[in-house]
């Protein structure tokens, strides 16, 4: 069941929830237990009609603002366990240093990565700005509820947060990616840029290799797909956005390269254009962003021309460019 222009009138009428596909029931359910009013389905709320994609369009360019006040419920399947840590007294033959002895607790160390990071929903290139742009999420995981807010990671059996030792993890803490967070937690604690590249541009490059890893249905939607997380960036870096990149190191970060490139089937080409070849967006799979510095740059780009399809620079999947150096 989707919405198209032949079912518009069906569903506006109203649908029995017991018609629904069992995904779509269980997303009704949890959202009524949560008190929310409103639920958002793709596929039940933009025309799927793929001869006419005007309303995706039109809802692509609002991603950012909708993504940035809503709860996104994540990968509703699985079953759920209990599964924790294990509690272990060492033992000594002494009474007294028996008695002394701390309990060590023992954790699975790739916890949060199997039931979070690494779940089928989370390595689709749509999701990412999903949940790094969304205040709160609530990830169904294949055993355990998860839950990421700009304060905290926690999950059924750490409902108050994760054990400081699997909270450094790297696959944690994802949220802290996220631009404004990143940028609010910076000044908060007074960090200050080193050095001649701003650490947001390093985020940015952070957020280039995680985004390009994941799978996109359909490869053109790669440089829409991450529109919102440049939008949110923009204002932090007063930039130009280019193709993927950043006006004010372009010379350096035009330096993205294809990591493995001996191994078969690790990056390809599109068949159909979508951005410039000196863009990581022209090439599907795993990129490494090219370092934001001009230092030491052998070249200058001296101007650039870009011609896009639409109105909005950052969400159009069909960028051309020429450019002079």
């Amino acid at each position: 069941m989707k919405l198209t222009k032949a079912t518009f009138l069906g569903l506006a009428k109203g649908v029995q929830t017991s018609s629904l596909p069992r995904l779509f029931q269980d997303s009704i359910r949890v959202t009524r237990e949560l008190g929310i009013r409103y639920l958002w389905i793709d596929s039940l709320c933009i025309f799927q009609d793929r001869d006419d994609l005007s309303d995706w369009r039109h809802e692509s360019l609002r991603m950012e603002t909708v993504y940035s006040i809503q709860l996104v419920l994540q990968h509703l399947s699985g079953k759920r366990g209990r599964s924790n840590g294990v509690t272990f007294q060492h033992p000594d033959a002494r009474e007294k240093a028996r008695e002394m002895a701390k309990p060590y607790m023992f954790y699975d160390q790739y916890f949060w990565d199997k039931e979070v990071s690494k779940a089928p929903v989370n390595i689709r290139a749509w999701a990412v700005q999903e949940r790094l742009l969304s205040p709160r999420v609530l990830h169904f995981g294949k055993h355990q509820l998860a839950w990421e807010c700009f304060d905290k990671d926690a999950a059924e059996i750490y409902p108050a947060g994760l054990p400081q030792y699997l909270a450094k993890l790297p696959d944690a803490r994802f949220k802290c990616l996220d631009p404004k967070v990143f940028h609010e937690l910076k000044a908060r604690v007074g960090i200050t840029d080193a050095g001649e590249t701003p650490t947001a541009y390093l985020l940015w490059s952070r957020l280039v290799d995680v985004y390009s890893k994941c799978d996109l249905t359909f490869p053109k939607d790669k440089l829409i797909a991450c529109a919102g997380l440049a939008k949110r960036m923009a204002p932090i870096l007063q930039d130009e956005y280019i193709a993927g990149m950043w006006r004010r190191y372009l010379e350096g970060e035009l330096l993205w390269i294809v990591p493995g490139t001996q191994l078969p089937g690790r990056a390809s080409r599109p068949k159909e254009y979508r951005a410039p070849n000196w863009s990581w967006a022209s090439v599907d799979g795993l990129i490494r962003a090219g370092a934001p510095t001009v230092e030491n740059a052998v070249i200058k780009v001296e101007d650039y021309h870009l011609t896009h399809p639409g109105d909005d620079k950052m969400s159009d999947g069909d960028v051309r460019a020429d450019w002079d150096c």
